[in-house]
């Protein structure tokens, strides 16, 4: 667990405020240490706030491996430290009554700091932070014991990284995942949102479309959506003839013939 020292984050020198407080006015990210400025980029990237202990496994220590190119070596005692240099300049908010301590980046706070990244020439490290948030939700899966939907939660958390990373196929990767686990607890409303949205990020020759058109054509059918049904599964079908794919084709066909069945086109089923 991170210890994050808080003797150098009083609000003011009567200590009259809030123990953990940020500063009133706060500074630069640009006024940072250089290991400062890399903790504040990788708090930056999350969406909600996050225990502090997601920012060393950003460094790698909890999987035992070198903190990186930053940390080499350093564990949470440095970590800490690093916290509370950035709380201390106003540029992240640190809640250590909650156990873990929960820390959070302002998204003004985000902002100027990707101008800064950008001026100096490393905005690369955005998706670089992004990536290791990435990792650390896959993380929380595979390691914590929680319920299907705090798994759910976790896994979309990482597809939002690693999009936000470019990362578009990896991110797909994680959205089966996912969709597998809302289809088998028929959260099919869900999943066709879910669907739809990686749809909208295959480019359009990709032949990756036709899996995902007839996945989605599957969650419309299992919520009588048969119209919307019908519609993906004759997208998926094209896709799949174009890539000479005979087993996606008898698949789409065989959902086709029972769309039309279940209509009473007896004549166009039997085709």
């Amino acid at each position: 667990m991170v210890v994050v020292k808080t003797t150098s984050m009083r609000a003011r020198s009567d200590d009259t405020g809030p123990r953990n407080a940020p500063t009133s006015v706060r500074g630069r990210p640009g006024d940072l240490s250089a290991e400062a400025e890399w903790l504040l980029t990788a708090a930056s990237v999350y969406r909600a706030p996050v225990p502090a202990d997601a920012l060393l496994f950003s460094a790698g220590a909890l999987t035992g491996a070198a903190a990186g190119a930053v940390l080499p070596g350093r564990g949470p005692d440095r970590l800490g430290e690093l916290i509370g240099e950035c709380a201390a300049a106003g540029l992240l908010t640190l809640d250590t009554a909650s156990q873990p301590a929960i820390v959070r980046v302002a998204a003004e706070v985000a902002a100027d700091l990707r101008a800064h990244l950008a001026a100096v020439g490393r905005s690369d490290a955005i998706a670089q932070a992004h990536r290791r948030a990435a990792n650390y939700w896959q993380w929380r899966v595979t390691a914590l014991r929680q319920d299907w939907e705090s798994d759910v939660h976790d896994l979309l958390e990482a597809r939002h990284h690693l999009i936000e990373a470019d990362d578009l196929e990896p991110a797909e990767t994680i959205t089966e995942e996912v969709c597998s686990r809302l289809h088998a607890f028929d959260a099919f409303a869900q999943e066709e949102a879910l669907i739809a949205d990686t749809l909208a990020r295959v480019p359009r020759h990709s032949a990756r479309r036709p899996a995902w058109a007839y996945r989605l054509g599957k969650a419309c059918h299992l919520q009588a959506d048969y119209a919307a049904a019908g519609r993906w599964f004759a997208q998926a079908l094209s896709g799949f003839d174009q890539l000479a794919d005979t087993h996606g084709m008898a698949s789409c066909l065989g959902y086709l013939g029972a769309l039309a069945h279940a209509r009473g086109d007896y004549a166009e089923a039997e085709r």
